[in-house]
């Protein structure tokens, strides 16, 4: 099974998701893609040195103009959405936002069955209430106030996925 992780960032947290990248790479030995929407317009693809791919405004035509953005969810959000698209190359797609850490190797979740296309992992700051954040609204007033109509909520920072079943 080929497998990768890739990020999405904008210009702002380039830094930050290369330096997760060069280490996911030195951890897991597998390609890491980092995905740069910015302001520059340039559409550009490096050929991945060392196991590491810098894609930069390759989704500016996959994300579709007009989603709900804010200073703190950025367009770029979407593209955790639509960069699989851009990786037919491999199987399994790991997404990580470029401030989650992993401590470990841990090649089992490369294995994990997706019947659904996909592994998420649950929002522990959401679980029976709503996050510090919300001020003091219930945990069902803070999911409404996000679109959600269920209370099934997934912390779309870390992600599985099969990426056949995603496309």
């Amino acid at each position: 099974m080929r497998s990768a992780f890739y990020i999405t960032v904008d210009d702002g947290y380039l830094g930050i998701g290369l330096a997760q990248a060069r280490r996911l790479q030195r951890l897991w030995q597998i390609d890491v893609h980092v995905f740069v929407e910015g302001a520059g317009g340039v559409t550009r693809d490096e050929d991945g040195a060392g196991g590491i791919f810098l894609h930069r405004n390759l989704m500016q035509d996959l994300i579709p103009q007009g989603l709900p953005a804010t200073d703190s969810w950025p367009r770029i959000v979407y593209g955790r959405i639509f960069a699989p698209y851009l990786l037919p190359q491999y199987d399994r797609l790991i997404y990580l936002d470029a401030d989650i850490f992993p401590l470990t190797h841990a090649p089992e979740i490369l294995e994990i069955d997706l019947p659904g296309g996909l592994a998420a992992v649950q929002d522990a700051a959401t679980i029976g209430a709503a996050p510090r954040s919300a001020g003091d609204k219930s945990r069902a007033a803070w999911l409404r106030a996000r679109g959600l109509a269920s209370d099934r909520y997934f912390k779309a920072g870390v992600m599985v996925l099969d990426r056949q079943a995603w496309t």
